[in-house]
């Protein structure tokens, strides 16, 4: 009867403790609630109008729209004379490193807006880890019913490495001169736990804790979080991870398919290797790319990608989001610059 009551009151002081902890994280805003799920139709999705506390290179307190995007609210339709942009790719394009109004896509519609005296929205479709392979059904699943002029998918080789997400949502198979879809995650192991934990899964503090932990792990930064300077590695470039493999049949496709729409343009968001670059520029879509911004800002002495208040270097800093956005506008205008009165066909 002891041994029973000993076991008891271990179980209820686990969970007790697993509770306080719980409180801390949240009542302290040390670690709020995952942002994400999981949809059964769409895949890995933002909670609309979740609140998000990010601390990286940076710290971010915002949230999502009601659309469950970031940044401003813009509905599926636009109004009438309005030029619109939609962005897509990994975390470099979602931005939550930089308060809203320093994002560099609002900093390129302001900057079009007055150069072409007249409205321009842009919508801010970039999800963290994004493949190529995810980047593409979320525009087709989530972005497409969204009317817009113009689509801009940042790439670089580290897109076309394998899906962080793998097994927990949809990705892309090569059909006969096409891409086919495949949903059938939601019938895996991993969605189903997902599923059955899902009220915890999107409303603990502690479990969002455990998934950033899991993270680190996947992408190997805990030895130099851990050790700081004594860590022995360098850290990746992870610009160029992915290419050997993941440049396949798979990508081409995906590439090919965009091509076809004549709203859809590729970016480099830095560089990529003169054999990938000449495969897509030979697909007809058309290609920028922002080594020669970033480039210039390192002239000036300034690391695009170096945070000085917490001394690591990551994602696009300030300095480099005011550089894109101007950047961009200014590609941009010149190609677009005629193409403004032209109503957007919605797909």
């Amino acid at each position: 009867m002891k041994k029973i009551a000993f076991i008891s009151l271990g179980i209820l002081s686990f969970f007790g403790a697993l509770g306080l902890i719980e409180v801390y994280l949240r009542v302290g805003e040390i670690e709020p609630p995952l942002w994400t799920t999981i949809d059964s139709t769409v895949g890995i999705v933002n909670i609309p109008n979740r609140p998000i506390l990010y601390l990286s290179e940076s710290y971010y307190l915002g949230a999502t729209n009601t659309f469950g995007y970031f940044g401003a609210a813009r509905s599926r339709g636009k109004r009438p004379g309005t030029y619109r942009f939609v962005l897509l790719g990994n975390s470099f394009v979602s931005g939550i490193n930089v308060d809203e109004k320093y994002y560099f896509g609002r900093l390129m519609e302001t900057a079009l807006e007055e150069h072409w005296k007249k409205p321009v929205e842009v919508l801010n479709f970039g999800f963290g880890r994004f493949d190529l392979s995810d980047i593409y059904c979320y525009y087709k699943k989530v972005v497409n019913g969204f009317d817009y002029d113009c689509a801009v998918f940042f790439v670089d080789t580290s897109d076309f490495a394998e899906s962080y997400y793998k097994n927990m949502g949809p990705y892309c198979v090569v059909k006969p001169d096409s891409i086919a879809i495949v949903d059938d995650y939601k019938y895996g192991g991993k969605y189903r736990l997902y599923d059955n934990t899902r009220f915890i899964t999107q409303n603990s503090s502690l479990f969002r804790l455990v998934f950033k932990c899991e993270g680190l792990i996947a992408t190997q930064e805990t030895g130099h979080i851990i050790l700081d300077k004594l860590y022995w590695k360098n850290p990746a470039d992870k610009r160029m991870a992915g290419t050997e493999k993941g440049f396949n049949e798979t990508t081409k496709m995906i590439l090919r398919q965009l091509a076809k729409d004549p709203r859809n343009i590729i970016v480099y968001k830095y560089g990529v290797p003169s054999d990938i670059d000449r495969f897509i520029r030979s697909t007809g879509i058309s290609v920028y790319s922002l080594e020669p911004c970033l480039n210039a800002l390192q002239q000036e002495g300034i690391d695009p990608y170096f945070w000085k208040a917490t001394k690591t270097r990551g994602h696009w800093n300030h300095a480099a989001h005011k550089a894109i956005g101007m950047y961009l506008a200014g590609q941009l205008s010149s190609r677009f610059g005629d193409d403004i009165l032209q109503p957007a066909v919605r797909k």
